[in-house]
């Protein structure tokens, strides 16, 4: 549902991006055709562009998971994170699939009709076009290849209608308001694609009337059929009618004017408006600076060739498992710093960390050989089981404490430094919160330490933006 209402959410911002340009900008310039491929370039932007999140690095200091263990209790006056039913998520989801059906089936109503005319109806060749005369649509309009006509609309009449109509089909403006459709499936419940969808129609007549009168052996016979087709039908989707707004904006801009090149140019605003929707939505990656420069120094350390390994105190995990894990073989040249690497933030660790043994502890034990070659003997404290108790939200404000719905740890489950560092990301990505000050505190009850599974809380530290 979060990710349904993300998308909806920058789609909403992209539609309305590009209709903020437009309407203050290009409404009222006469480059019709640099108009259209805008406002397709809207439709396509609302449709895709949420997909895409432009990503930057954030550098962290992170202390390994182990430095939190053993930490003091500390008071806890913040929220607790509440566990709720999703019902409230569940009613808003089921209203908006309702409300796709709802539109979906208002356009299939209006569509179905005129595609059953179609297949009815007799066909008339006129031109390059395939002509329809059926009394059951007041108003003038074409679909694809298709015009339809009222039976009682003279000659001279239907040729200025044709001419018309024949732009609309020439340029494929069908292809438009399939875009359109989509989107406002989609979007049913923004107004802002409801009036996106009549600045594309409205851009469609001025494109058809400027062509259709360069055609026209008289201006004012064209401009008098459209007075007389003022009252019809309503518009159906997917159709092109020839009187969509009739108004006294639309016989002004039949009129031609030379206008500078340079007003071209305004197209380009949509640029800082489409750098600030990729910046309000940009997402962090992340970088250890502890990790990172500790691979650095590890070019410069003393290599070890791998003798024989050891293991003891292991009971949870067998040699041979924590062998794998620890994926060193023997004879092979490492160094100190990697072996460390390997132990302590990688396979070897991750398998108690990650599976309830908050206390894991591991010491390495080198010894020389005379053949050069380095026995290591790994000494393992595993500790109990630990599990996730409370988990608390600390420094936030503004922020509802529910925020923590979206952090990957349940009260019950045992303690995962996966999961802990997986909630850490996903506190930051809500947006609300300044990266660098996001910090899970671990608090284990050593009270229960002699318990079968032991409790810890966890503590989020937040600094609100």
């Amino acid at each position: 549902m979060e990710t349904l209402a993300f998308y909806l959410l920058k789609s909403a911002l992209w539609l309305a991006g590009f209709a903020l340009v437009y309407t203050l900008f290009l409404q009222n310039e006469r480059y019709f055709r640099l108009n259209r491929f805008f406002l397709i370039g809207g439709l396509l932007a609302a449709i895709f562009l949420p997909f895409y999140t432009w990503h930057y690095t954030v550098e962290l200091n992170t202390e390994p998971i182990g430095s939190f263990a053993g930490m003091p209790q500390q008071g806890a006056n913040e929220a607790a994170v509440t566990t709720g039913s999703f019902s409230v998520q569940k009613a808003l989801l089921f209203l908006y699939l309702t409300g796709v059906l709802f539109v979906v089936f208002r356009m299939l109503k209006s569509t179905i009709p005129v595609l059953q005319v179609i297949f009815k109806s007799k066909v008339y060749r006129y031109g390059s076009i395939k002509l329809i005369r059926d009394a059951g649509f007041p108003a003038s309009f074409s679909l694809v290849s298709y015009v339809f006509v009222h039976p009682s609309i003279d000659e001279p009449e239907l040729g200025e209608i044709v001419k018309h109509e024949l732009e609309h089909i020439r340029q494929k403006h069908w292809i438009d308001l399939l875009l359109f459709g989509i989107l406002r499936n989609i979007q049913w419940f923004n107004p802002i694609v409801w009036f996106y969808g009549r600045l594309i129609r409205q851009n469609h007549e001025y494109l058809a009337d400027k062509h259709a009168l360069q055609s026209s052996l008289n201006p004012g016979v064209y401009r008098a059929v459209l007075l007389n087709q003022t009252f019809g039908g309503s518009i159906i989707p997917l159709t092109s009618s020839f009187n969509f707004s009739f108004n006294k904006k639309r016989f002004n801009m039949m009129n031609p004017i030379i206008q500078s090149p340079l007003r071209k140019q305004k197209l380009l605003l949509i640029v800082p408006v489409s750098a600030g929707i990729l910046y309000a939505f940009a997402m962090p990656e992340y970088r250890n600076n502890t990790e990172t420069e500790a691979q650095n120094e590890n070019s410069q350390e003393t290599k070890v060739v791998i003798g024989n390994i050891t293991w003891e105190g292991n009971s949870v995990y067998t040699a041979d498992e924590l062998n794998k894990a620890l994926d060193i073989k023997k004879g092979n040249t490492y160094s100190q710093e990697q072996i460390d690497q390997q132990l302590y933030h990688g396979p070897v660790s991750d398998l108690y960390l990650n599976n309830g043994y908050l206390f894991f502890n591991l010491e390495s034990v080198p010894t020389k050989n005379s053949d050069g070659r380095t026995d290591f003997a790994f000494k393992i404290f595993e500790g109990g089981l630990y599990q996730f108790r409370k988990i608390e939200l600390r420094g936030n404000k503004n922020v509802p404490a529910d925020i923590l719905r979206v952090v990957s740890i349940r009260s019950g489950e045992l303690f995962s430094k996966a999961k802990l560092m997986e909630s850490t990301k996903a506190l930051i990505k809500t947006g609300n919160f300044v990266a660098e000050e996001v910090s899970p505190d671990v608090k284990p009850d050593l009270s229960t330490q002699g318990y079968t599974v032991g409790m810890v809380d966890i503590v989020f530290n937040v600094v609100e933006k």
